[in-house]
């Protein structure tokens, strides 16, 4: 019997003896902390006598960079212990905690790769594009890793100086947001005057250079695409100014009283007819043209290769 009662008595007391030693774990909070990372872990907040999986273990979600969180420590304690198993005994002193959100300033190099990535297969594609990115305000701080952006437009894609919205997302949701400003150039290689160009000359070979310029507000210069050295001068052209569509006229395609083939288009069928020409017309002018056919007079547009499209048709 003295042999049972002392068994059990050993047994409470190594009960007790464990339960002290899981009761051990105590949480000293500190006043006030700054955080750099997205998310706040008990050991960033407070020196813990424990096990060091307590030390990484997350308690909430980082503030905004310069934003402010108070946490109540024994409302940690609390959910801490649940989420143990054993159930832990915790020894927490009743405090409320600052915690300070610290970021980075936004870096322009990240920005603008953001920017021409948004810009991808949206710009006209007649020369080349530029876009440089306006001085950021200081202030713009942003997250440390992990985090993305997102780029927006809100006044379309255009040439000249255009808003950008930048967005902020953490864990897939928008923190912050900002606005920036970008300068859209476009360059384009085009034909410039070498020398003075009277009224009436044939521009010609020597009279000519191709030059790389900004072109963004300009829209019917001549480029590197055209050939415009068979083409006249319509008043004086000086030196160094941009061939434009009405600073030059070009030789006729086709000629009065010339037999042109007319292309007619019926539906999906093309049919191919002769037509003589009755006034002379570079390629895109529109002349009148008589069908040889059923004698009727049209008029069309002069193409590239010096063949005849009808716009309508009169007796």
């Amino acid at each position: 019997m003295n042999k049972l009662l002392i068994l059990s008595l050993l047994f409470i007391v190594l009960s007790l003896s464990l339960r002290t030693a899981q009761a051990a774990v105590s949480v000293n909070f500190r006043d006030e902390v700054t955080v750099y990372g997205p998310e706040i872990r008990l050991g960033d907040i407070a020196e813990v006598s424990g096990p060091e999986s307590l030390r990484g273990m997350k308690v909430a979600q980082a503030p905004l960079p310069g934003a402010t969180l108070e946490l109540q420590s024994e409302g940690l304690c609390r959910r801490i212990a649940r989420s143990q198993s054993p159930r832990l005994e915790m020894l927490c002193e009743s405090k409320i905690v600052r915690v300070l959100g610290v970021g980075v300033r936004m870096e322009e190099s990240k920005l603008q790769a953001e920017i021409s990535k948004a810009l991808e297969g949206k710009l006209p594609e007649e020369g080349e594009w530029e876009a440089s990115l306006l001085p950021l305000p200081r202030d713009i701080i942003i997250p440390r890793e992990p985090h993305s952006l997102q780029v927006h437009f809100p006044d379309g894609i255009r040439g000249g100086r255009r808003r950008v919205e930048i967005r902020v997302m953490l864990d897939g949701s928008p923190v912050a947001n900002w606005t920036a400003w970008v300068n859209l150039r476009r360059y384009e290689e085009v034909w410039m005057a070498s020398r003075k160009i009277a009224r009436g000359e044939t521009l010609g070979p020597h009279n000519l250079e191709l030059r790389r310029v900004e072109t963004t507000y300009v829209h019917s210069s001549l480029n590197a695409s055209v050939d415009p050295k068979s083409a006249t001068a319509r008043q004086i052209i000086k030196p160094g100014r941009t061939l434009s569509a009405n600073l030059v006229e070009w030789p006729p395609l086709v000629r009065r009283g010339e037999t042109v083939s007319l292309v007619v288009t019926h539906g999906l069928v093309e049919v191919t007819a002769e037509a003589v020409v009755k006034q002379d017309g570079a390629a895109g002018e529109i002349v009148m043209a008589q069908n040889k056919a059923n004698r009727r007079l049209m008029r069309a547009r002069v193409l590239d290769d010096g063949t005849l499209r009808p716009l309508n048709a009169t007796h």
